[in-house]
């Protein structure tokens, strides 16, 4: 038998809500920011960050891609500049315990928040510590790619509009030359594909809705796709979509999470799981995980 248990935690989802909400008040789209040539991802693992974190260092205004600790920063020789001010990610994981008389597995969620600093703030790490910058990708390319190596994918025929048909299982989308550039194009057709990956035969993230015991699945829904279409384009080195009426755009989301602060790190781990099945990669987050940290947490 498998219990679960409620560990005393800082307010984690409330810290990152609170600071996608002040890009928006600021009038910034966090996933609709253009991408950096280059992703986010740590100094020392080289790992790229991924779902909430990808999003949240989205905002940084520095130009090199790593980030570090100050451990780490410490260990490699360097120092953080007087005056900096770290960036907030986010860790979460199950950690199980196994009781020696009994055998029963108690499952302890585990979710906080570790500050880390860009390269641009740090002085005196050796520069042969510091990653070389492979070359850039074609973009266009890098999204044929994609789509062609999507797993069981959906169809995709000519339209008038975009959409997706889930009874259909099917993709509509303009012909690309309708769009005015192929990042427009691949931008929209990623929106769609990762409303596709919500198929029962695919992701069944319906599923995932009434576990996280989720009200307004459809708008819900909406920003899994905004923020899986982002993740996509920045894997591909593309611009997001432009949002038309930002105003509007930007005033409703500000509404939901403020009443919902559990719902961006949902969102984004649901999107980043969407968007790793698209291009075939079994991902690093722990998605079960984040599903279930609305329960335990009492989010």
């Amino acid at each position: 038998m498998t219990t679960r248990t409620k560990p005393f935690k800082p307010d984690v989802p409330a810290i990152v809500t609170e600071q996608i909400i002040s890009a928006l008040e600021t009038g910034v789209i966090p996933w609709q920011k253009p991408w950096k040539s280059h992703l986010p991802c740590n100094l020392i693992s080289k790992r790229q960050y991924h779902g909430i974190n990808l999003l949240i260092l989205s905002l940084s205004e520095f130009a090199s891609p790593f980030y570090a600790t100050f451990n780490q920063i410490t260990e490699l020789g360097g120092n953080v500049k007087p005056g900096s001010k770290a960036s907030r990610v986010v860790y979460w994981r199950l950690l199980e315990h196994i009781n020696s008389q009994n055998g029963e597995i108690t499952e302890v969620p585990l979710m906080r928040y570790y500050c880390v600093f860009n390269l641009e703030q740090c002085s005196g790490i050796p520069a042969d510590k510091i990653p070389q910058l492979g070359n850039d990708i074609n973009p266009v390319e890098a999204c044929e790619a994609v789509f062609a190596n999507m797993p069981n994918k959906p169809g995709l025929i000519n339209a008038r509009a975009a959409y997706y048909d889930r009874k259909e299982d099917e993709i509509g989308l303009p012909a690309r030359e309708w769009f005015d550039s192929p990042e427009e194009y691949y931008s929209t057709l990623w929106h769609e594909a990762v409303h596709s990956t919500g198929h029962q035969k695919r992701l069944d993230r319906n599923n995932s809705y009434d576990k996280a015991k989720f009200r307004e699945a459809y708008s819900n829904e909406e920003l899994i796709a905004e923020l899986g279409s982002s993740f996509l384009c920045a894997y591909a080195g593309i611009a997001p979509m432009t949002i038309q009426n930002q105003a509007a755009y930007i005033d409703y989301w500000l509404k939901r999470l403020q009443g919902d602060k559990k719902l961006i790190i949902f969102a984004a781990s649901a999107a980043q799981k969407a968007a790793n099945y698209i291009m075939n990669e079994p991902g690093e987050i722990n998605y079960n995980a984040c599903t279930w940290l609305g329960d335990y947490y009492n989010l």
